[in-house]
């Protein structure tokens, strides 16, 4: 679980949500579904700050990501396939397969309901106390 936060472009208004995520060793993908205010802040601003803290170890540790989201649709192929590999770990292969409740499986019209965020390279990485050895 890692935290989301973005802020609307027209008030300034900041947003911060959890989310499930994943880290491939040079992108963060957090999960994001289309109709959300993160995914609306995002298309309108891409600065954005994600916050994950690994482990319960009762002092505190946490990594911080920043910089520009992109938002992705296309490929559909490649939206679908990242979509599980974030869900799996959470819900395992088959719940990451159900249609509901996720969404980035395909519709009954054969699109996908998901857009990504992505960090292609985050401009700044931060990590407090501990670096955890996925990073």
């Amino acid at each position: 679980m890692a935290v989301l936060g973005t802020a609307n472009a027209r008030t300034s208004q900041a947003h911060v949500v959890p989310v499930w995520f994943l880290w491939d060793g040079t992108s963060m993908w957090p999960s994001a579904f289309i109709s959300t205010p993160k995914v609306e802040d995002l298309v309108a601003n891409s600065k954005a700050a994600i916050l994950i803290e690994p482990a319960k170890t009762g002092r505190l540790q946490a990594v911080l990501f920043e910089g520009l989201a992109e938002v992705i649709q296309e490929p559909r192929q490649l939206v679908q396939q990242v979509s599980m590999r974030i869900y799996a770990p959470y819900m395992g292969e088959e719940g990451a397969q159900a249609p509901e409740p996720v969404s980035c499986a395909p519709s009954r019209s054969g699109s996908a309901n998901r857009r990504l965020t992505c960090w292609k390279q985050p401009k700044r990485k931060m990590a407090w106390n501990q670096i955890p050895t996925w990073l």
